[in-house]
C-alpha cells in the first residue's frame, strides 16, 4: 500500500496515527457527498469532455484541496511540510478507496 509507504518516510516528527487514520475516513466519507452533487449535475454536464475534466476531475480535486487546507492545515500537529504530503496521500487514499468498492460492486 503505497499510503503508508508517505506514512513510514515521515521519520523526524512522525504524525499521529490516529490523525492520520481520520483524515483517511474523511476523505472516504467525502465520496458520498460527491456521488449526490454529481449525480444531479449528470444531466447538465455538455459531454464527455465535461464531465470527466469538469465533474469528475475539479470538483474532486477541489473538495481533496478544500479538505486539506480547511481541516489539516492550521492543526498544531501540522508542524513540517512533509506533514502536507502526508494528510493529502491520506485523504486521497481514503478517496480512491471507497471510490474504488463503489466501482467493484
Amino acid at each position: 500500500m503505497p499510503a503508508c509507504l508517505f506514512y513510514l518516510k515521515d521519520q523526524l516528527k512522525p504524525e499521529p496515527f490516529k490523525l492520520v487514520i481520520k483524515v483517511f475516513i474523511i476523505g472516504g466519507l467525502v465520496v458520498f457527498p460527491l456521488i449526490v452533487v454529481q449525480s444531479i449535475l449528470a444531466p447538465y454536464n455538455g459531454g464527455i469532455w465535461i464531465e470527466s475534466f469538469l465533474l469528475s476531475g475539479l470538483f474532486e480535486e477541489f473538495i481533496k484541496w478544500f479538505l486539506l487546507y480547511f481541516l489539516i492545515y492550521n492543526h498544531t500537529e501540522f508542524d513540517e511540510f512533509f506533514d502536507g504530503i502526508v494528510y493529502a496521500v491520506a485523504i486521497a487514499a481514503g478517496f480512491a478507496t471507497v471510490e474504488n468498492l463503489f466501482m467493484l460492486f
